[in-house]
């Protein structure tokens, strides 16, 4: 059985990678293989301008447990980091994609689990979940990225705190840090993701996808330079139909019809 699917609906210009590794959607070499190859499906189907968002979701109680825990009991030392560095890989496909990609967390997302909502763009969480980097737990510590996306989140002292008491964080307490951008009861998490996927599909593509590269490229940037990346990716939107439609519907008192270039 496919530990990672991908459902797309091309009327709405949305996929679903769905992790589906029960119990815990426990983070192995294989699934995340299979990540890696489910990303690239969609990164495939976002080039051909059949999808503009991604909801990155899971099948069952849990978003993800992290590593497979199990399977690194078998690991020799010299295997560890390699197996470490495919999810990392992993991550880094999702942190990667040119679209938005939403994390819809339900149940736990702890160390790797937490580390893959984190490559999302925004997150949201059912008010039953709970969320933490628990690596130093184990007396290691995040090796996906978790460090430096969290920090960029969050601040640098609350993500010190939360990744070195490797404490449970509630929905709450990240709602109010910034770590997720809504918390909503489990019966309504999809509904919510697919409700924000809606309203980005509907804008103009090519300027999503500027907003989103301007966003990341100039966010560690002193200011003026960060401007420049901003004016670069403007520039970008100025040449394309979908900006002339864009006028031309808003004129029209119309929906535009969008095609992505």
């Amino acid at each position: 059985m496919s530990k990672v699917r991908v459902e797309t609906n091309e009327k709405s210009f949305i996929s679903e990678i769905i992790l589906n590794n029960p119990p815990v959607n426990a983070l192995g070499s294989e699934m995340a293989l299979e990540l890696v190859n489910a990303v690239e499906q969609v990164k495939s189907l976002i080039e051909k301008r059949k999808v503009r968002v991604v909801i990155l979701r899971s099948e069952g109680k849990h978003f993800c447990a992290g590593a497979d825990l199990k399977e690194r009991l078998s690991v020799a030392e010299s295997e560890v980091a390699k197996r470490v560095k495919s999810i990392r890989k992993a991550v880094d496909s999702i942190w990667a994609l040119k679209s938005p990609v939403i994390a819809a967390i339900n149940g736990v997302a702890l160390g790797g689990g937490l580390e893959l909502a984190l490559a999302a763009d925004i997150r949201i969480a059912s008010l039953e979940s709970r969320m933490g980097l628990k690596e130093v737990v184990l007396a290691i510590m995040p090796g996906a990225g978790g460090t430096q996306r969290l920090s960029r989140i969050v601040g640098l002292g609350i993500a010190l705190d939360w990744i070195s008491t490797g404490r449970d964080i509630s929905p709450e307490e990240a709602l109010k840090a910034g770590l997720i951008s809504a918390a909503v009861p489990e019966d309504q998490l999809l509904e919510k993701a697919k409700e924000i996927a809606l309203a980005i599909a509907e804008n103009g593509p090519v300027g999503v996808q500027a907003a989103k590269k301007a966003l990341r490229e100039g966010y560690d940037l002193p200011f003026e330079e960060a401007l420049e990346v901003e004016w670069a990716e403007y520039l970008k939107t100025i040449p394309t139909k979908d900006r002339l439609e864009g006028l031309k519907a808003f004129s029209e008192k119309r929906k535009p019809d969008y095609k992505g270039y």
